[in-house]
């Protein structure tokens, strides 16, 4: 979230300047990119949300793993076909 911005110094061609800091928050809605600006004082707040909801979508596909696994030895249909063989003869 913390981001600075290196440009061209004009003051000593042939280096780079950092501008910022600069707090932003980028995130996806409607398949589009948003960015909000953000004080020091929000990023920490938002840093910490994110990573809490990191924690909790990890432990969610965990979850959700497990109980696949269980559906499928519990219940009983069509059993599953085994791979086939590949039967293409390489070219010679």
């Amino acid at each position: 979230m913390r981001r600075v911005i290196p440009r061209p110094d004009p003051e000593h061609p042939g280096r780079t300047k950092d501008y910022g800091p600069y707090y932003q928050w980028t995130r996806k809605m409607d398949g589009r990119t948003a960015l909000q600006n953000r004080s020091a004082s929000q990023a920490n707040v938002y840093e910490r949300a994110v990573r809490e909801n990191r924690k909790l979508e990890k432990t969610l596909a965990e979850m959700r793993a497990i109980s696949w696994k269980i559906l499928e030895l519990t219940t009983h249909g069509v059993q599953k076909r085994s791979p086939r063989r590949d039967k293409t003869k390489p070219l010679t």
